[in-house]
Formats: structure tokens, C-alpha cells, sequence
């Protein structure tokens, strides 16, 4: 069993959900980051269902990627990032790819203080 800390951004997306499920089946413990913590039930709902072991070690962080606040506290700790969020809902067309791109600084600038903590970040 493996006990490092690893975030996981975008917590309540398809992909997130997934990764979640498999880390915690790895054996690690997981920090995901939802826009609103009040999306933590839905996120845990549905890792039950699949059968994920170890809720226990799950930890929601709330983060934006269209804010500054909560990501210093969200990757604090942590050895990998898997950051898989992405902007949604966009609602006029030509505006996701500039958010992407800002929410994508925002984790970066982040993890950048801790780089030497995080061998590894994955970006999706």
C-alpha cells in the first residue's frame, strides 16, 4: 500500500471519478478539488457505486479554476498532481480554450511552490 498524497483535480468530472477510483484501489490517498464542496456527496455516491475501497482516505478541497484561492491549500502535501479539470460549462463558444488555459496557470503557479515535492505532474 502506497500512502502518498495525490490531487486530483476536477473531482466530480467522468475522468476524475475514474482516477480517483483507481488510486484508491492503488493504494494511495486522494485530494480531489470541486468548485463547491456541497458536489463532495455526489462525487462519494458515485465512487460507492463502482465499489471504490477506501472512502476513508478521500479528501475534498474547494478550488475554481476560475479563482486564485484554494489551490495552494489543495496541492499542500501532495507528491503527484493529476490535474484533469477543465471549465465547464462555457457558455458562449471561444471562451473555453483561454479558461483552460488561465485555470491551467492557476494549478501550475500552485504546484510550481511545491515543485520539488511533485516529481510528476500529470496534465490532461
Amino acid at each position: 500500500m502506497n500512502n502518498d498524497l495525490v490531487l486530483v483535480t476536477g473531482g466530480s468530472g467522468f475522468v476524475a471519478i475514474h482516477c480517483i477510483d483507481q488510486l484508491l484501489r492503488a493504494g494511495y490517498t486522494v485530494r480531489t478539488t470541486v468548485r463547491s464542496l456541497t458536489r463532495e456527496r455526489e462525487v462519494r455516491e458515485a465512487l460507492q457505486r463502482a465499489g471504490t475501497p477506501r472512502l476513508d482516505v478521500l479528501s475534498f478541497v474547494e478550488a475554481d479554476l476560475m479563482q486564485d484561492r484554494g489551490w495552494p491549500e489543495a496541492v499542500a502535501g501532495c507528491r503527484f498532481v493529476h490535474h484533469v479539470a477543465s471549465p465547464f460549462p462555457c457558455t458562449r463558444p471561444g471562451q473555453l480554450y483561454p479558461r483552460t488555459v488561465d485555470g491551467k496557470q492557476k494549478v501550475n503557479m500552485a504546484f510550481c511552490h511545491i515543485s520539488s515535492l511533485v516529481p510528476r505532474p500529470i496534465r490532461t
